[in-house]
């Protein structure tokens, strides 16, 4: 089975890191927001979409900081700057947002991260080292 590649913005800005927050088929988690590599495009150019879409968004800076490789995609995880202070849901997310599977992007203070479902848990470890 071929990988899917994809791309998420781990996005900081005063002591706080953006994340989505879901709630689907009775669970409730944080992500990363981010998404799929589309063919033609570089994993930077997809952080910059998929940010753009899924929380409106403009990321001015990004580096990356690690990967992560699981069953059926293979993620890098970017450290991001962004230009603007709300997220706004939109794209795909916002059309797929339902009472059975809700997508809400937030602030989350850095402090309060470890409390939290946050997946994947490379991810989680990397925030908490922030």
């Amino acid at each position: 089975m071929t990988h899917r590649l994809r791309a998420a913005g781990i996005i900081i800005k005063d002591n706080q890191v953006l994340l989505m927050h879901r709630r689907r088929e009775g669970r409730e988690y944080w992500i990363i927001p981010g998404g799929g590599v589309e063919e033609g495009e570089s994993r930077e150019q997809t952080l910059k979409r998929e940010i753009k879409e899924e929380v409106g968004m403009t990321v001015t800076i990004c580096r990356p900081v690690f990967e992560t490789d699981e069953s059926l995609s293979h993620t890098i995880f970017f450290l991001c700057e962004v230009k603007d202070d709300q997220p706004q849901l939109g794209g795909p997310e916002l059309q797929r947002h339902s009472p059975d599977n809700w997508y809400q992007p937030e602030w989350i203070p850095l402090d309060t991260v470890k409390s939290l479902p946050l997946y994947p848990a490379k991810a989680k470890d990397y925030i908490l080292t922030l």
